[in-house]
């Protein structure tokens, strides 16, 4: 079908071009005719703008030009530990002591659901996000997880730290992820500088993660995308302290990257190295404090080394397969606290369409501690999810 200024501006055409001779409009006619052109157009692009407001139910438009869009899902998750309680997520695993009897455990929960709303005017965007992980454990009370404003490059707010890949990060149904990767949502200043031909630059001024940090963390990162992927180095400098008070100079060092080397399927691979760093990774090993071991080193900083590796195949429109290892292992710890977290998630993914998904996911973890001792813990979990 031909658009509405097409057909009117053809008709109008035709009848000022009939007459003695056939000869073509006067300048007045011409006039008249153009301005009934531009007026059609804005009346075709007002119905667009309505007909795709009304596509989606959840974006509403203002006379200023301002958006705001209402997005996130619906995930519900069952679980099923074989040896012992780990909790809604895999977080447990840090905690599990070696020798402790079997504990079957099954439970479910929501807590995952996502509701965030994105608002923008065409220069600033806005977002604000949460989920139902907060509160007390038992409870289900919102939490805040982005509140931010962006302008021109420059983000103020609270989002993921600028030191984590969070383009590699691998799609997992537990909530916690693969052991290994750096894993933080502060505060910050940041503004990033895309060149426009794959690259990209961005640097923070951060709240750091640790409570006791005595001056912000700064971040640095330098990101570069190609057609089948992306590669990415950053680096955060840190100034924290102990529980005894000692002063910890942390740093850190990570390598991101993916690839799609084949059709339907993709690897992703990160690489992580610092001291002061382990409560910044996945499982937050030292949590409270920025040295973990400062009880009973003193102020030498531990090294945090840890890697995850992945690989994910898409078997069809409907259906996709992936794997994920990570490893967080420190220098040293004392006897009874962790020094080595292993993980692996196998997970199978079903879409029927392409806002619901259906989940199963089997989980391996495995505890070091300083003493030499292992635990271990096998996890099954199965989720939907209904995106919106």
């Amino acid at each position: 079908m031909k658009p509405i200024s097409t057909t009117i501006a053809a008709a109008l055409a035709g009848m000022l071009a009939t007459g003695p001779g056939h000869a073509g409009p006067d300048e007045k006619s011409q006039t008249e005719l153009d301005a009934l052109r531009a007026r059609v157009e804005a009346l075709e692009a007002e119905r667009a703008k309505e007909a795709e407001t009304a596509e989606d139910p959840f974006t509403f438009s203002f006379r200023n030009g301002t958006t705001v869009g209402i997005y996130g899902y619906i995930k519900g998750d069952l679980i099923y530990d074989d040896d012992a309680n780990l909790g809604t997520t895999t977080f447990g695993l840090k905690n599990l002591a070696p020798g402790a009897p079997s504990n079957d455990n099954f439970q479910g929960h929501a807590k995952q659901t996502r509701l965030g709303v994105d608002i923008s005017n065409g220069a600033f965007d806005a977002k604000i996000e949460g989920d139902f992980f907060g509160g007390t454990p038992g409870t289900d009370e919102y939490r805040l997880r982005h509140a931010y404003g962006e302008y021109k490059g420059l983000l103020v707010g609270q989002s993921w730290s600028n030191f984590g890949p969070l383009f590699s990060y691998p799609a997992t149904l537990d909530f916690q992820g693969p052991a290994g990767m750096p894993f933080a949502r502060v505060m910050q200043a940041r503004y990033t500088y895309d060149t426009g031909n794959g690259f990209s630059f961005s640097a923070a001024i951060e709240e750091d993660k640790n409570g006791n940090a005595t001056e912000p963390s700064y971040t640095a990162a330098a990101k570069y995308d190609f057609d089948r992927g992306a590669i990415r180095l950053a680096g955060i400098s840190r100034d924290i302290t102990d529980n005894l008070g000692n002063d910890i100079d942390g740093w850190g060092v990570s390598l991101a990257g993916t690839a799609e080397l084949w059709q339907g399927g993709s690897i992703l691979g990160n690489y992580h190295v610092g001291d002061g760093l382990a409560d910044h990774l996945v499982f937050a090993l030292g949590t409270g404090v920025a040295n973990p071991n400062a009880l009973f080193f003193g102020a030498d900083e531990v090294e945090a080394e840890s890697a995850t590796v992945g690989i994910s195949q898409q078997i069809n429109e409907k259906w996709t397969l992936s794997a994920n290892y990570g490893l967080t292992e420190l220098d040293r710890a004392p006897a009874l606290a962790t020094k080595e977290l292993q993980s692996v998630h196998v997970t199978a993914l079903y879409s029927p369409r392409e806002s619901l998904t259906f989940g199963l996911e089997y989980f391996y973890g495995e505890n070091k501690l300083g003493n030499g001792t292992t635990a271990e813990a096998d996890r099954l979990q199965f989720s939907t999810r209904f995106d919106f």
